[in-house]
């Protein structure tokens, strides 16, 4: 399952230079819109995203923020031109309706090392090898955006079976909020599963992880070395550079069958 690919680039005309001289051409690019999210008429933030998922964006983004707990109650979301209002059951926790997203954040935003020292235990889930570049060869077959205009990042969750959902996005971190996002929304446990990635994986997109309790994160691109260090220290398991018949295991490979 993903986002319908058409709604995410336009045509346009343009002068290619080739073989020294210039000739008309038609080119895709990407569009990019602005989504304002609010949480109880309180003003949160403006993502700059792919259009489409708006719901699976904002809640991904405040689950993975913190500011929003997996097992919040929400009231109702309303959707409208570049705006999203979502109310909960119960008011946040110190939010105030004046608040700025930066003092929010301030308060409620969940860093590296408070996930370190509230983790639960392990999943001791396992993935078999094959089954990895499998996925990965899936990821980048259906990245039809990206084939296109060059112009997005790809994420998506898997099981040990399949690609369950997978989003194109202008932001690295757009596509897995819209991932976790259609997680939450449709209530997928995600200790068995796997984050699958066509990008780099940086020290946020492993905080968005953890904070999602994603055991396993899989890229066919390269981990930051701080990244790298937490994965260990968090349990996560981390392999990038996944590409063909290869791979590398950056942390806990016990969660790797061969």
């Amino acid at each position: 399952m993903a986002a319908n690919a058409s709604n995410l680039y336009s045509q346009v005309n343009i002068n290619l230079f080739k073989d020294g001289r210039f000739i008309e051409a038609d080119a895709h690019l990407v569009r990019e819109e602005e989504l304002c999210v609010f949480i109880n008429e309180t003003y949160i933030s403006t993502l700059v995203c792919s259009p489409g998922a708006d719901r699976e964006l904002a809640l991904g983004f405040l689950i993975s923020e913190a500011v929003l707990r997996q097992d919040s109650d929400i009231k109702s979301i309303d959707c409208s031109q570049g705006r999203i209002d979502i109310v909960t059951s119960e008011p946040l926790s110190g939010s105030q309706s004046d608040q700025s997203y930066l003092e929010f954040r301030q308060k409620s935003s969940t860093t590296l090392e408070n996930l370190l020292l509230n983790r639960s235990a392990s999943s001791t889930f396992q993935f078999q090898a094959s089954h990895l570049l499998s996925l990965i060869f899936e990821l980048d077959n259906r990245a039809q955006t990206f084939k296109i205009t060059g112009g997005v990042h790809s994420a998506a969750l898997a099981d040990s079976r399949e690609l369950l959902i997978r989003y194109e996005d202008i932001g690295r971190h757009n596509a897995v909020d819209k991932a976790f996002g259609y997680a939450f929304i449709n209530q997928i446990s995600l200790f068995d599963k796997c984050l699958v990635l066509s990008g780099r994986i940086s020290n946020e997109i492993l905080a968005k992880a953890a904070q999602n309790g994603i055991p396993f994160i899989l890229s066919r691109s390269a981990p930051t070395l701080q990244a790298v260090q937490w994965a260990e220290q968090l349990g996560i398991t981390m392999v990038g550079f996944a590409r063909g018949s290869r791979f590398n295991v950056y942390t806990h490979p016990e969660r790797i069958i061969v």
